[in-house]
């Protein structure tokens, strides 16, 4: 009888320490998304002035914007999918000077933007940047506002 209540006992402690092990994961992940979704961006531009501003700084402009959280307001050029759930928004710039950058990739994963956005139309979006390529800044994490 001992055996049995031991045994028991042991099982009910594992199944409770599992329990707890779940559930500050799931709690851990929500308040990822809550202060994600909480933290007001670094900075805020249209998207030709964050390309002009980015352009000024004549290859410094990593050092104020990366990593930073930028809330963009701009024309949608165009929507591409990437491997499944990996999405990209272009926002066109409208500088035509070769020192400014052209425009802004927007990448999100698992999200369907053909159903929430268009070509031309006017969006804003968040999202963290991570650098140029070439002549497009490039943001990870987008959402759109």
């Amino acid at each position: 009888m001992r055996k049995i209540f031991v045994v028991l006992f042991a099982l009910a402690l594992i199944g409770a320490v599992m329990q707890m092990g779940c559930g500050s994961k799931q709690t851990e992940e929500a308040k990822v998304e809550e202060a994600k979704a909480e933290s007001p961006p670094d900075f805020t531009y249209s998207v030709d002035d964050f390309c002009r501003e980015y352009g000024l700084l004549e290859g410094y402009g990593d050092i104020p914007f990366k990593g930073k959280i930028i809330l963009l307001q701009g024309k949608v050029n165009s929507v591409e999918k990437d491997i499944p759930g990996i999405y990209r928004v272009y926002l066109q710039g409208g500088n035509t000077d070769p020192h400014y950058a052209s425009g802004v990739k927007c990448e999100m994963v698992g999200f369907v933007p053909e159903s929430m956005v268009t070509v031309g139309e006017e969006i804003s979006i968040q999202g963290r940047c991570e650098g140029i390529s070439g002549s497009t800044i490039i943001m990870e994490d987008c959402e759109i506002k």
